[in-house]
């Protein structure tokens, strides 16, 4: 994984925490690459990382099935 990658997670997973709900899109917007990378991210934190991950169709955005999950 590269530092941009990694800046990227800790991005997204603070977002989250913050009550945030961050879609592919605030990825894209912020760090300025393409909807694969930004997908790429989020398919990474599930796998690699377990995150529960899950998205709310109502507010168009990513959040955590469970409660306290960290990324760290």
């Amino acid at each position: 994984m590269s530092l941009k990658q990694f800046k990227r997670l800790v991005y997204f997973h603070k977002m989250i925490h913050e009550g945030q709900y961050p879609s592919s899109r605030s990825i894209r917007e912020h760090f300025h690459v393409t909807a694969r990378t930004a997908y790429r991210d989020i398919k990474l934190l599930r796998s690699q990382f377990m995150a529960p991950l899950e998205y709310d169709h109502i507010k168009h955005g990513y959040y955590y099935s469970k409660q306290n999950w960290d990324l760290f």
